[in-house]
């Protein structure tokens, strides 16, 4: 199955190459497998079942997770998308905000998106340059339902 998140990044990624773009110019995605995430807030029964590619609520309520962006280098002068790929295994809601915080950890802003239904789910998650500048720190918070998974974070400079 190919993702919006896998053709949006290689037609970025081809884009660059075509234009010639090469370097800091060029745009860039990684790619982090959402085992990464951690409880949000520390919670010690947070009930949440890690694999070697997801992070899964299996609680009985809703269950917050905070997981880090890793970028390979400063945004471009079209800011940041962030996308989040998952599965809710029962009717639910997924909702993702990406925060973005200064080098001394001040609160530049966010982005949100929700999911409702059933099924495998993609939220993207745009970020102004503005709000992404040099020295900055990224990460996504998600709640997610009970049987909420979360797959991985893909980050597109």
């Amino acid at each position: 199955m190919t993702t919006i998140t896998q053709c949006a990044a290689t037609a970025v990624l081809a884009g660059s190459a075509l234009m010639g773009l090469h370097g800091p110019a060029a745009a860039s995605a990684t790619i982090e497998q959402a085992s990464i995430c951690q409880p949000y807030f520390n919670d010690p029964v947070a009930n949440l079942r890690r694999t070697v590619n997801s992070i899964k609520n299996i609680a009985a309520e809703p269950k917050a997770v905070i997981c880090p962006v890793v970028r390979s280098q400063d945004p471009t002068a079209f800011g940041m998308w962030t996308y989040v790929t998952g599965n809710l295994a029962n009717s639910g809601k997924v909702t993702c905000t990406v925060w973005s915080a200064t080098g001394k950890g001040v609160l530049i802003g966010g982005t949100a998106s929700s999911f409702t239904g059933t099924g495998d789910f993609e939220l993207g998650l745009p970020l102004q340059q503005a709000m992404v500048p040099s020295l900055s720190a990224q990460s996504v918070v998600c709640t997610l339902p009970p049987g909420g998974s979360l797959f991985g974070i893909t980050q597109i400079l």
